[in-house]
């Protein structure tokens, strides 16, 4: 849950303080909800693991978490939110089920670190089934990022540098991080078909990424050429409307 995920306009007090008490409710009355989005390995075809992406619900009203995610911060109730999407997250894993789920900065921190390990010895889940996913700006504007993610790594769980490509860091300095993917974010998928520019771009990232062992996942992929091109380009893995919608967590 990275500060990019979402805009709400800042500086309506109303607003602010109508969605603090919805969050707040959803907080002490179990109101929030998980969906699931398949990632696909582009030669098998194997869906490798599933996204975990948070819901706001209030009757029959879903909302998803870019529109609520920046109140959650300014109100400070994007801890409480990381540290229940963790816990969910490791209870899926404890399932069996390899999934991903997403972080704010606010969870860079040895004080989630010490959390998620208790939650291994509570639920005695595999933290191979569960991947962490942070922002590119995230864990390239906080100087705690990489101990942040070496701990975790010690833990057993996978990593990811989520929307990729749309920050300000070179891969050089990403390499320094112990991550297993880069996710790249969406709008490299946006006419991939038939932009060039976009696939020379990715054919930059995916060919040094070979070389340090991190697979490339793309992000946004809403149709078949855009498959084919992906594949032919070299990357790893895809995620998007062409290869499986949001739904809502089976289980």
């Amino acid at each position: 849950m990275s500060r990019r995920q979402g805009t709400v306009p800042g500086g309506n007090d109303q607003a602010e303080s109508h969605w603090d008490e919805r969050l707040r409710r959803a907080l002490q009355h179990d109101g929030f909800t998980l969906y699931q989005q398949p990632i696909v390995d582009l030669r098998t075809g194997k869906i490798l693991r599933h996204e975990l992406l948070l819901r706001l619900v209030e009757g029959e009203r879903v909302t998803p978490a870019a529109k609520f995610i920046d109140a959650a911060t300014r109100s400070g109730a994007i801890i409480e939110i990381d540290h229940w999407v963790a816990e969910r997250s490791v209870e899926i894993a404890a399932e069996g089920r390899a999934v991903a789920a997403n972080l704010s900065s606010h969870s860079i921190s040895p004080g989630f670190v010490e959390y998620v390990r208790e939650l291994l010895t509570e639920t005695e889940a595999n933290p191979a089934n569960l991947t962490f996913e942070l922002s590119e700006e995230d864990l390239v504007e906080d100087e705690a990022a990489e101990d942040f993610l070496w701990s975790l790594r010690d833990l057993g769980f996978e990593l990811a540098v989520d929307q990729f490509g749309t920050g300000p860091a070179e891969l050089a300095k990403l390499r320094t991080l112990p991550v297993d993917y880069l996710k790249l974010g969406p709008e490299f998928a946006r006419d991939l078909s038939r932009d060039a520019a976009s696939r020379n771009a990715i054919g930059a990232i995916v060919k040094p990424d070979r070389r340090f062992g991190s697979r490339t996942v793309a992000t946004g992929v809403e149709d078949l050429a855009t498959l084919q091109t992906l594949e032919e380009l070299g990357a790893d893995e895809a995620q998007g409307l062409a290869l499986g919608a949001p739904a809502p967590l089976e289980g």
